[in-house]
């Protein structure tokens, strides 16, 4: 109440109005020093690339992982019979088995470079926390394209194994 005993009867309307409105922002407030504090500038037009790659980047690999995880658990490990059907469809379920794979190598070489390259062009506009977190994803990159080839190569000698005594059995 004592701010409004010193002003006048003409401008009392007009002072309660900016007392009941919100403070101004300062003056170096922006959009580009909230965010940047955050995960990188807008105000360079060379960090807008990075705003698009990052989020497909998380958006292909996240994509991926789920897709390739059912694919191969429901397939290889659920249906005993998926890398070799019947005698004639031996070789057509080995291509196919050869694609998927050559197809994850692909996948998961692309999300290396990616995550490579977006860790050391950009370092500048990137916080630690960030560069940390995509040399941990080129990790598990790494990781799960080296469990899933040890996979692969087991369950192929295991099959190749039985292939053999079956047509031992058969002869």
């Amino acid at each position: 109440m004592a701010y409004f005993t010193c002003i006048s009867k003409e401008n009392f309307k007009f002072r309660l109005l900016l007392h009941l409105l919100p403070p101004p922002p300062p003056p170096n407030y922006s959009f580009t020093s909230t965010t940047s504090s955050i995960l990188f500038s807008f105000s360079s037009a060379s960090s807008f690339p990075f705003f698009f790659f990052f989020f497909f980047f998380f958006f292909f690999f996240f994509f991926f992982f789920f897709f390739f995880f059912f694919f191969f658990y429901f397939a290889l490990f659920r249906n005993k019979n998926f890398l070799c059907f019947t005698l004639s469809r031996r070789r057509k379920a080995e291509k196919e088995t050869e694609k998927y794979f050559l197809f994850l190598f692909l996948s998961l070489s692309l999300l290396h470079a990616l995550s490579l390259s977006l860790s050391l062009s950009h370092v500048h506009t990137l916080s630690l926390s960030l560069v940390r977190t995509l040399s941990l994803v080129r990790f598990l990159c790494l990781s799960v394209f080296l469990s899933l080839v040890r996979t692969l190569s087991l369950s192929l000698s295991l099959s190749q194994f039985s292939w053999i005594k079956g047509e031992e059995k058969q002869i």
